[in-house]
């Protein structure tokens, strides 16, 4: 009697640690569930701000264009601009502003963007009612440089302040994984010193206690496995780490077994094998689709047995022996499935335990990854074309630059604008619109190299960044890029829209530039020349447009 009061005052406290850990493991999580939201809606603020910014200056830009040229093209680019900047900043003020924020800087913002848009009115009316002249006369006045001046000072005080909310948050977020790390630890420190008393009682008592300390140190063996598992999945940022941390630790946790961990794709039509073990990896089917899986039909753990009358699942080899299959889910979502096979039916009992824990630990570390992942391809993609956008080419052409200058190698840049795409909108509707840029970044995709970067660049351009490739060879590329636009087929609501052309301009390093903004404007500068030569055509910066060429 006394032994079995012992035995029970220690499980009724591992019971007690057990309950106190996962309270406190749930608090930790709904905690860091908080500090990730806000983080999210702060960063969603920094993007709006920066579209916010970069479409002012574009709307600039056109209205100085306008200025120079007199063509009425850029005014009504610079109209588009105002129209996206009245957006952005209509979301700008249903934005909720965290208290750390001062919200009179955004109102101020918000005021002298007002005020550089009536100075851009004012001084087209200028222009149109006194001439060039009077209009450069009101531009040195140098007012709409002092209010930009004023405006990026602000803007960049707005943004330093969400930059240090996100860095308070992360250092909360690594608080917040310390403690949860610190949970699961002396979670398994005090059972394990819980189990080991209740070793050293029941040695006393019975004849058992060398198998009793086998499994004592398997179980701990195996707790200690799945909190590193844990905390290394923690830390990794793209599926590709996780499945090499997944396949390391399964081998450890389920030797003898052969096994796969399949991972669900975007599409959520089929799970692909992202981890293997064993040298048995044939028996495994990839892919595999959900319903093929009786565990993730039921939405837990599935038993097969060699001998039983159950109905076995579609994905499992005929000839494969007694088998586990465990879904892996994550807040009702399914993120995976963990498939094990064992060539004794007596295996899957003792696996199935730690299988069921190691499913329980991924299943969240996996979607958060998946959401982490998610989130930097939305940072760095253009929404539409799936193209990457200007910040990451930006980034990319730095980084090409600084290669090309230490190896004195070449790097070209390619802008391309698709021709007459305004008359293709107006006569089939911004939807077809939307189809064509879609299928034309997909046709860009297939035809650049795989060290290229295409860039939506804004609107109907777009850039595609060379590096490695000289002018002669960026002339041949596009060149070909331009004649095999026939073979670009449109089809919207069951219909083949008419084919299309587009206009092309080059600039190569260090020939027309040797930094980026320099290559750029000179590639920019180089198609415009070939619109106004007639349009679809290559031209190289540099190169005159000839007498009588039509005008853009």
């Amino acid at each position: 009697m006394k032994l079995q009061r012992i035995l029970l005052a220690l499980f009724g406290a591992a019971l007690l640690v057990i309950m106190l850990i996962t309270a406190g493991a749930a608090f930790n999580a709904r905690e860091e569930q908080r500090n990730y939201a806000l983080s999210r809606e702060s960063y969603q603020r920094l993007l709006l701000l920066e579209d916010l910014i970069t479409t002012l200056f574009d709307a600039e830009s056109s209205q100085r264009a306008y200025l120079i040229t007199g063509d009425e093209l850029f005014l009504q680019d610079h109209q588009t601009q105002r129209q996206r900047l009245q957006n952005y900043q209509r979301t700008l003020d249903q934005a909720a502003f965290p208290d750390e924020i001062d919200t009179s800087q955004v109102d101020e913002l918000r005021n002298l963007i007002a005020s550089r848009l009536e100075v851009m009115d004012a001084v087209v009316t200028i222009f149109r009612d006194q001439g060039t002249a009077a209009a450069a006369d009101a531009v040195r006045s140098y007012t709409g440089k002092r209010l930009m001046d004023n405006i990026r000072d602000l803007s960049a005080r707005i943004s330093a302040d969400e930059r240090a909310l996100l860095d308070d948050r992360a250092l909360l977020a690594g608080t917040h994984a310390s403690q949860l790390t610190l949970f699961l630890l002396a979670g398994a420190l005090i059972n394990f010193l819980l189990l080991a008393g209740a070793y050293m009682v029941t040695r006393k008592s019975t004849g058992q206690s060398r198998s009793l300390m086998r499994q004592l140190k398997q179980h701990s063996s195996e707790i200690s496995a799945i909190n590193q598992l844990s905390s290394s999945l923690q830390s990794c940022s793209t599926l590709a780490e996780s499945a090499s941390i997944l396949e390391h630790f399964a081998r450890q946790l389920f030797p003898h077994t052969t096994g796969g961990i399949y991972l669900m794709r975007s599409s959520r039509n089929l799970l692909q094998l992202a981890a293997s073990w064993s040298d048995n990896n044939g028996s495994l089917t990839d892919p595999v689709e959900p319903h093929d899986c009786w565990a993730l039909r039921l939405g837990k753990t599935y038993e097969i047995h060699d001998d039983s009358k159950q109905i076995r699942c579609r994905h499992l080899n005929e000839h494969a022996h007694s088998h586990l299959c465990i879904p892996l889910m994550a807040q009702s979502d399914i993120v995976g499935l963990l498939s094990i096979e064992v060539q004794a039916e007596g295996d899957i009992n003792a696996i199935r335990e730690r299988a069921e824990l190691m499913g329980t630990h991924t299943s969240a570390a996996l979607a958060s990854v998946t959401l982490r992942e998610a989130l930097r391809q939305q940072s760095i993609r253009d929404p539409l074309t799936g193209l990457y956008n200007r910040r990451y080419l930006e980034e990319s052409m730095e980084r090409e630059l600084l290669r090309a200058r230490r190896t004195q190698g070449a790097m070209s840049v390619l802008m391309v604008d698709i021709d007459h795409f305004k008359q293709f909108n107006d006569s089939h509707g911004h939807q077809a619109g939307d189809v064509l840029l879609k299928e034309f970044a997909e046709y860009l995709r297939r035809q650049v190299r795989a060290e290229d970067i295409p860039c939506r660049y804004g609107g109907e351009e777009f850039l595609i960044a060379m590096p490695g490739t000289s002018k002669n060879e960026a002339i041949e590329r596009a060149e070909a890029l331009r004649q095999n636009m026939a073979s670009l087929k449109v089809y919207f609501q069951g219909k083949t829209l008419p084919g299309v052309t587009a206009s092309f301009g080059i600039s190569s390093f260090p020939d027309h530039g040797e930094d980026r903004d320099a290559l750029v404007r000179s590639a920019d500068a180089a198609l415009y020349r070939a619109k106004r030569a007639g349009r679809n055509r290559v031209m190289p910066a540099g190169e005159p447009v000839s007498d009588g060429a039509e005008a853009p």
